[in-house]
């Protein structure tokens, strides 16, 4: 006979006190379940290896046991159990069924479920009821308020010892208004216990922008009540710059005045928060903006600007006497080919002129000799002693600098003279009579042309 396969503690209904223990074991079910085929006691015997005396007594005793447990077995497939005990699935959801079942009962008085740890600053009474803790009271309080007047969640948080998380949820959670409501699953249940935050205070903080927050950090810019607004002690400030601007003065210039650096300065001005908030007027808005270059323009200036400072150092270093490039180059730190692109163009608008050559020697590496080589290199001088082209921050935007403009008006007005005197003169001839190339000839005849003082 093998081992006790299953042991069954069933309560007699007239006698609780004394529980009655019923057992069987595997040989006996197996027996049964070869008589339920219709085997005679003999078969079953030969089968299992056992006297045919066994396997009758074995059977009478279990007979006895399965009537006995029928009904309790009745009972538990009547509710299921076997499928909830062998469904993990099924055993969870109605688990979880029961679980919120019994929440509903609880909020539907407006008590707080045993199953739900209580929030931040209460606990809970034994029927349910949530009891204030002052001390975490004064924390919530805290955190309120404080992120009603600007304060951020991190700083919140590091003030009072909690996590951004935890904060963000006290923030959020309408248990802690005087007319506390427990949310649940989406839904808002009116409580029984009273909060300690008035409701107008909960409402402002729920209407509060985080954008309007991170705003806050802006200069002229401050958070109180819930609300963005200026800073009154730097309004005047705000106003000096847009109209500082809108009169055409460069940042760096608005930079120097107010102490503000030009990055700032560029932000200020991009900002529409300023008009939003009735700082700046429409007028004077709309008149910063016109002034604003796309990337691309602004890249351009910044280069021209760049050029023109190296230009203005080669003139000024040509006003103590003719230099070769590779002499300005070593003055100013700059690569040959750079200063000879800038006398080029300084040539073109005459300010310098080229005069003779210089011997010039060069050390050179031959076959792991040193030799001295002599090769002659232009010598450069002023030609102009006043290097006064517009101050590059007046530049237009985009546009070539002032002396570009006076040049390119004097050649035309060159061209209209000679054409006037001779209209068949040809392009060549018009550019050497000029010092200019055909391009150049081109391009200033399509504008007199554009603008009506030719005619082809």
């Amino acid at each position: 006979m093998s081992l006790k396969r299953l042991s069954v503690d069933r309560l007699s209904i007239d006698k609780p006190q004394r529980p009655q223990v019923i057992r069987y074991t595997s040989d006996q079910v197996d027996a049964a379940v070869l008589r339920a085929k219709g085997l005679t006691y003999d078969e079953i015997a030969e089968r299992m290896g056992k006297s045919r005396q066994w396997v009758s007594e074995a059977l009478k005793r279990f007979e006895s046991v399965v009537r006995f447990i029928r009904d309790d077995v009745q009972r538990l497939q009547k509710a299921k159990y076997f499928e909830f005990l062998f469904d993990r699935r099924l055993q969870a959801k109605i688990i979880q069924e029961h679980s919120q079942r019994r929440i509903l009962e609880f909020l539907e008085k407006g008590l707080w479920p045993p199953t739900i740890k209580p929030p931040y600053g209460f606990r809970r009474r034994e029927d349910g009821l949530l009891i204030m803790i002052p001390e975490q009271r004064e924390v919530v309080i805290h955190i309120f308020y404080g992120y009603l007047n600007g304060k951020s969640q991190s700083t919140l948080a590091s003030e009072t010892g909690l996590s951004r998380s935890r904060v963000l949820w006290i923030l959020r959670n309408p248990v802690y208004k005087v007319n506390a409501e427990i949310r649940w699953a989406g839904k808002l249940w009116p409580a029984a216990h009273k909060g300690f935050i008035p409701d107008d205070v909960w409402e402002a903080v729920q209407n509060i922008k985080p954008e309007d927050k991170a705003k806050a950090g802006k200069f002229g810019l401050k958070f109180e009540n819930g609300r963005l607004g200026p800073d009154p002690e730097k309004v005047e400030v705000l106003q000096k710059i847009f109209d500082m601007r809108a009169e055409g003065k460069l940042i760096k210039e608005i930079s120097e005045e107010t102490g503000i650096p030009p990055p700032s300065i560029s932000g200020i001005l991009k900002s529409q928060d300023y008009l939003e908030l009735g700082i700046i007027d429409h007028k004077t808005w709309r008149k910063v903006q016109k002034m604003r270059m796309s990337a691309g323009k602004a890249a351009v200036f910044i280069q021209n600007e760049k050029m023109m400072k190296r230009r203005r150092a080669i003139h000024e270093v040509l006003l103590g006497g003719e230099l070769t490039r590779f002499e300005i180059a070593k003055k100013l730190g700059l690569h040959p080919a750079t200063v000879e692109k800038h006398l080029k163009t300084l040539e073109k608008l005459g300010f310098v002129s080229r005069t003779g050559l210089k011997p010039v020697k060069r050390h050179v590496n031959y076959r792991g000799k040193i030799r001295i080589q002599t090769h002659y290199a232009r010598l450069w001088r002023i030609k102009t002693s006043e290097f006064h082209p517009s101050k590059t921050e007046d530049w237009p935007r985009g546009s070539a600098p002032d002396l570009m403009k006076k040049r390119g008006k004097e050649i035309r007005a060159q061209l209209l003279e000679i054409i006037k005197a001779d209209p068949n003169t040809a392009n060549a001839q018009l550019a050497k009579r000029l010092g200019v190339s055909e391009s150049t000839v081109r391009y200033h005849l399509a504008r007199l042309r554009k603008a009506g003082l030719l005619e082809k």
